[in-house]
């Protein structure tokens, strides 16, 4: 029977158990959607009991697989979570989602501490984001659930709660500590010093290749168990695996079009971080400097607006295929100052605001809305890009690979450099089995690399 290795790769949205055989290609999967429960203050969070039980059924359903035999297992799973255990280890408090709102004036009383805002995010290589600093999580805890607090006797980061519940074993990665957690001071490569002025407790620091064996309660068979790693960091591993050392960007597109530079070599500086930047930490504690914008979100709003003045149906951008002399014509507006959208961060219909012409077709509003939000994402790349490096290739993921106005006008404006897509699918999935690979087993990742050419322009301006 042949080997194979088996990741949970747990969305916000999505949980999915993905089966890789050793050609790392997927040979079987399962997927669910689950509900959501209410916090104490009624705010929607993952329910965590009814996840775990999906995961053990499902685990030990492929476990009896007559096709494949699973010996490994890892996790991938989103970021800026944490759970709570007390001395018995059982879990205690709620797991709180990261979009919980709290007082963000709160938290300054911490800041204050440390020599105020700008000098803790310029640290801690995160923006000020609240609970999407789960470190703060922990520190609004103590002071607004005094009675959980007291009861908490370690923390773990989400992926780490996981492998704990299917060994008991308990970890910690620096992946999920190194991402916009608040926890990590980058300066000095070690936790922040408020971490052990609140006494705050998180178990060792592990590598995210360690495994260890599942618990005989959920198989009796020979299964490793990897200590799991934060889901955006997971998607580059598979790039940093062809790339060969190679310097490179990878621009992972969805609700967030995520910019990712593992070369980086400096320090965040406190204007990248006003303009939405950050830095993660990767499996080896070198550093990943990230940018971000909501391009899928604010696209999908602008979409709606375009739908409704030309009243068509909902998806009518699937149907326009790219036109060069359209994107050529656009890009001359955004040259003479003639931009259609007003505000790029509409997150919502009402904060929505594009000029609309009469001499507009949908063809040409859709080409002149999609090259000027291309246009702010290039500038969110460049905001992750040193001068002093030489890029081999930009690689572009996910759900804009299909856009072909994003992509080429992505691969103009940095025509020095070679600008691609990859045949890789579920690459945070992907990214955790590669932490835990057998020995015997082939190191290689086969894949098809697709090169996006860029058109002649005279002008390549984002401003």
């Amino acid at each position: 029977m042949k080997e194979a290795i088996a990741v949970f790769d747990i969305g916000k949205t999505n949980k999915k158990l993905l089966v890789y055989d050793q050609q790392l290609q997927l040979i079987d999967h399962k997927e669910i959607n689950l509900r959501e429960i209410a916090d104490e203050d009624g705010f929607p969070t993952e329910d965590l009991d009814l996840l775990v039980i999906w995961m053990v059924s499902s685990l030990v359903e492929k476990l009896q697989s007559p096709d494949y035999k699973i010996i490994a297992l890892n996790f991938s799973c989103y970021g800026a979570s944490i759970v709570h255990l007390d001395k018995q280890g059982n879990r205690v408090g709620s797991f709180y989602n990261y979009l919980k709102n709290t007082s963000p004036e709160f938290y300054h009383q911490l800041y204050n501490q440390y020599g105020g805002v700008d000098l803790f995010s310029e640290k801690t290589a995160s923006p000020v984001l609240q609970f999407l600093n789960s470190g703060l999580q922990l520190y609004w805890l103590k002071h607004h659930r005094k009675n959980i607090w007291e009861q908490i006797n370690t923390t773990l980061h989400f992926p780490q709660y996981l492998h704990y519940k299917f060994t008991r074993n308990l970890a910690t990665d620096i992946t999920s500590v190194g991402c916009h957690t608040s926890l990590w001071d980058f300066q000095k490569d070690d936790y922040h010093d408020w971490v052990g002025k609140e006494e705050l407790s998180f178990p060792p620091m592990t590598s995210n290749y360690h495994v260890e064996d599942v618990e005989p309660e959920i198989s009796q068979q020979s299964l490793k168990v990897g200590i799991g790693i934060h889901d955006s960091t997971s998607s580059i591993q598979p790039y940093m695996h062809l790339s060969q050392g190679k310097p490179f960007i990878l621009i992972s597109t969805g609700t967030w079009a995520i910019n990712m530079n593992p070369s980086f070599k400096g320090e965040l500086t406190l204007n990248q971080l006003e303009n939405d930047c950050l830095s993660n930490i990767n499996t080896d504690g070198s550093k990943i400097l990230s940018s971000r914008f909501m391009l899928g979100r604010v696209h999908d709003v602008y979409c709606e607006s375009i739908r409704k003045h030309f009243n068509v149906k909902e998806g009518f951008f699937k149907y326009i295929h790219f036109d060069e002399e359209l994107t050529k014509e656009a890009w001359r507006k955004v040259d003479n100052g003639e931009r259609i959208i007003q505000n790029y961060k509409a997150y919502s219909e009402e904060e929505a605001v594009i000029h609309f012409s009469a001499n507009d077709t949908i063809d040409s509003i859709y080409h002149q809305m999609m090259l000027e939000l291309t246009l702010i994402e290039i500038e969110q790349v460049k905001e992750i890009m040193e001068d002093a490096i030489t890029y081999e290739k930009i690689y572009i993921s996910g759900g804009f690979t299909r856009n072909k106005i994003f992509c080429k006008t992505i691969a103009t404006y940095f025509n020095d450099i070679k600008v691609s897509t990859l045949s890789l699918e579920n690459t945070s999935a992907l990214g955790a089995a590669l932490m835990i690979l057998p020995d015997h087993w082939d190191k290689q990742l086969n894949c098809e690399e697709h090169d996006i050419k860029g058109f002649k322009i005279d002008t390549v301006n984002t401003v």
